[in-house]
């Protein structure tokens, strides 16, 4: 038997014009203030990507972020930047 849960959600960066509709993983343990990654040989927040490269300053950086994208890779983004949520579920 086969239970599947797909939830894809659409990410777009306000001042932007990107906007892409990938799966979701699940949520962040850290926010977005908290969970780091290496970006240019250093180590940096969630939220410290989105206020240098993006230009976009987080109204909630306390909330965790949202696991999007393949399961082999750890990409997050910050909740705000979710646009829609669609959920398809598929019972056998």
């Amino acid at each position: 038997s086969y239970n599947y849960t797909a939830i894809f959600v659409q990410v777009s960066y306000p001042r932007e014009t990107y906007t892409a509709k990938v799966g979701c993983n699940g949520l962040s343990k850290n926010s977005a203030a908290q969970e780091k990654f290496d970006f240019e040989g250093r180590q940096i927040s969630v939220q410290q990507f989105f206020e240098t490269k993006q230009r976009i300053r987080l109204q909630f950086p306390n909330l965790p972020c949202v696991w999007v994208g393949s399961r082999e890779r750890k990409s997050y983004v910050p909740m705000e930047v979710i646009g829609t949520m669609h959920l398809f579920l598929l019972v056998c």
